[in-house]
């Protein structure tokens, strides 16, 4: 493989390199990890996908398995969750979680609130505008609040606060954003490096196990609060939360719905930033789809007051579109893998 400066974040440069020397489905060896099939054919990618769905295999993720399988007090019992698991261990969890989770009744029920907090994020950007006549150049910092907040309204059930204008650097939703970027950062280094960290404890391990177990002590705590005032409101004339669901489920323990909450928050913030980071600058390159998109928002909630609805979801043809062409785009330019 060819080496760049820095390689370990610009695996997609590489990826392009190989691609363009060898042809559209290349085999990688490395003898510290399985060998990685790259595939860039939409058409490959579609049969790869439907040949594995029912038990994909997703390796990667070792060190943060191997973390999780050594946690202190054996917080995880010996299962690590979605993110890292494979095989029947894999398919016990999803299959119990798959109804709550993507059931549209279940997601469109907290439409209402998530939608009050984009309200917000956008007058939060009107001010930006304001002060600084366009967006700062840390605005991908305000995308992490805004989405934080939204994950922690599903996940959690409440708000964070991570809107807050007097948000202050030591806060918990900044530590949270951190540790998430930390996490990632250092997830990068252990697992497209030397995989010495097998044999003993390396400083990109070290500070890849300090911030999980950090972010893990703050995302256990949420969660212990969100049960308890979820237990003080019991459960008659109101709707049941995804996390009550999730505790309700038959073969879910606790610990399988903590390990999904807290990589629901792990997860969250970092893919549901990026994505709408992609979906704006895309947007801004193309001004003609900016106007139609602008139209079609206009057109459809002319006239309404009050949060979004199903109804005017369902009307939004051109914003699904957008989103669905930004995430084709970005992956066609990062080589996305369909094993990761």
């Amino acid at each position: 493989m060819p080496i760049r400066p820095n390689s370990s974040k610009k695996l997609h440069l590489i990826f392009g390199d190989v691609v363009k020397k060898y042809g559209s489905m290349v085999r990688l060896e490395n003898p510290q990890m399985p060998p990685v099939v790259i595939v860039i054919d939409p058409n490959h990618i579609e049969a790869f996908v439907r040949a594995t769905m029912d038990n994909p295999v997703r390796d990667g993720f070792f060190s943060l398995k191997k973390i999780r399988l050594e946690a202190v007090d054996n917080y995880f019992e010996g299962k690590t969750g979605l993110l890292t698991e494979n095989g029947d261990e894999w398919w016990r969890v999803r299959s119990r979680v798959q109804t709550p989770m993507m059931k549209p009744k279940n997601v469109t029920s907290y439409l209402g609130q998530v939608d009050e907090v984009t309200i917000e994020f956008v007058e939060r950007m009107a001010s930006l505008q304001e002060q600084h006549g366009e967006m700062p150049t840390d605005f991908q910092t305000e995308l992490y609040k805004w989405a934080l907040e939204s994950v922690g309204l599903v996940a959690l059930n409440r708000r964070l606060g991570c809107l807050a204008s007097d948000l202050t650097e030591d806060s918990e939703p900044m530590r949270l954003i951190r540790l998430v970027n930390d996490l990632f950062h250092n997830l990068n280094l252990t697992e497209y490096g030397v995989h010495t960290w097998r044999i003993f404890p390396t400083k990109p391990f070290r500070t890849l196990r300090d911030k999980h177990n950090e972010f893990l002590r703050l995302a256990d705590s949420n969660i212990r609060e969100t049960e308890a005032s979820l237990l003080a409101l019991g459960t008659e004339d109101r709707e049941l939360t995804l996390m009550e669901k999730l505790l309700m489920t038959p073969g879910l323990s606790r610990k399988d719905v903590t390990t999904l909450i807290l990589d629901m928050l792990f997860a969250g913030i970092d893919t549901t930033s990026h994505t709408m980071a992609f979906t704006l600058y895309l947007l801004a390159r193309h001004p003609e789809a900016q106007a139609k998109l602008q139209e079609e928002v206009d057109s459809v909630l002319r006239g309404h007051e009050g949060p979004l609805t199903e109804r005017h979801l369902a009307q939004l043809s051109y914003l699904k579109a957008v989103i669905k062409e930004s995430l084709r785009h970005v992956q066609d330019k990062l080589l996305l893998l369909p094993f990761i």
